[in-house]
């Protein structure tokens, strides 16, 4: 049951970093995955770390005035994708961990930093030795393929650790589940590029003939359609999760759509009404792709800039004399995702290396051969997941 603290931040998942990043991978033709609960979660272990305007900076981003509220939300967000016990081997897999990684030469962790590690965010701090790069990298990239079950096995290279490395903090997403209603029909189709270029690629539809009545939801705006595809759920009835896909009515409306979610970081929730639609014709193409980039870049071309200077403000992590010279120098994140007829597989790690009444139903078509915004979300919470685009869905 979700406290009040939580029907209060429902929304409080910023998603700018996601469609910033979404807006460059349309620029570049890529496909683009991410998980923006992901980099909440990190900020939040950052705010607990920071004072001054870099604390002030990241209490803006997520929405939040002290440190009680941020975590108290990061705690109930957890334990909305946390392991659940669900002997329905039917039911949605999802599991979200944090880990951390200290500097055994010379560094301690501040004991309030180091109680909050262990006990709200469930990462206990383990020693390591970063002169090591290669056992070091060997040691995070086993964790990061346990926590994703081998879906991404690695996320860090030697090249990439940096030997003056005094903490490393991570989180790992794990998400699979089986459709409501399985998609059974298979066909290529031609997907519509950006560059107006087409492509012939497997797409999919149910096996159900004609009218798809009150089997699916979603919705017509003037710009877009959109359709909610439900996945089943196990004896854990409190967590239902769906994907929305979003399709723009014109070939270069992404980029508008994009534009439009960016300037209303509420607009899942605040605009959209969900109604039982009948499709006369349903397809969605299949893919599978994995996207890595620089969440650190992002992040300061949003204005959280104050984390990656040595200001002296990410002083209570760790203890005297180090506590005064911190700051982050990397955040990475690599996340996956395949979609196919029996359901959707994802996955996200990110790594940060700190140094120095009913309404009538709808009914239209919905064939998405068009590039198109999705977002994977827990329906109770509205939690979101993964936020992505695909461009072109035989790039992988």
């Amino acid at each position: 049951m979700a406290s009040m603290v939580m029907e209060k931040n429902k929304r409080s998942i910023n998603l700018k970093v996601a469609l910033t990043e979404a807006n460059k991978s349309v620029s570049s033709n890529e496909n683009f995955i991410c998980s923006p609960l992901g980099i909440h979660i990190l900020l939040s272990i950052l705010a607990n770390g920071s004072t001054g305007e870099t604390r002030n900076q990241i209490y803006k981003y997520l929405g939040s005035k002290t440190l009680k509220e941020i975590n108290q939300t990061a705690s109930e967000i957890m334990e909305v994708v946390s392991p659940k016990i669900d002997a329905s081997p039917a039911g949605p897999k999802v599991s979200f961990v944090n880990g951390s990684w200290v500097n055994q030469q010379n560094t301690s962790l501040r004991p309030a930093f180091q109680k909050l590690l262990q006990t709200t965010y469930k990462a206990d701090a383990k020693a390591v030795d970063f002169k090591k790069k290669e056992e070091v990298c060997k040691e995070i990239n086993s964790w990061v393929s346990e926590a994703t079950r081998g879906v991404i096995t690695e996320i860090l290279s030697p090249e990439v650790l940096e030997q003056d490395t005094i903490l490393v903090l991570g989180n790992a997403l794990f998400f699979k589940a089986a459709w409501k209603t399985r998609f059974t029909r298979r066909d290529n189709k031609l997907f519509r590029l950006i560059t107006g270029e087409h492509v012939r690629a497997p797409f999919m539809s149910t096996s159900f003939r004609g009218y798809y009545e009150y089997e699916f939801q979603g919705g017509c705006f003037d710009d877009f359609n959109f359709v909610r595809f439900p996945y089943k759920t196990g004896q854990d009835t409190t967590r239902q999760f769906a994907m929305y896909i979003f399709l723009p009515n014109s070939n270069d409306g992404l980029l508008g759509l994009l534009l439009r979610f960016s300037k209303d970081s509420g607009f899942l929730d605040k605009h959209i009404e969900l109604s039982d639609v009948v499709l006369y014709d349903l397809w969605i193409p299949k893919f599978k792709f994995s996207y890595t980039f620089s969440v650190k870049d992002t992040l300061m071309q949003l204005g959280l800039d104050r984390m990656f200077l040595n200001v002296g403000e990410l002083n209570k992590i760790v203890k005297p004399p180090l506590s005064e010279q911190l700051y982050v120098s990397k955040i990475l994140q690599r996340s996956f995702v395949e979609v196919n007829e029996e359901g959707t597989l994802a996955a996200s790690v990110m790594l940060s290396q700190i140094g120095g009444g009913p309404p009538p139903p709808n009914q239209f078509s919905f064939v998405a051969d068009d590039p198109f915004l999705f977002t994977i979300r827990e329906e109770t919470s509205q939690v979101t997941l993964f936020v992505g685009t695909v461009l072109n869905p035989l790039l992988e």
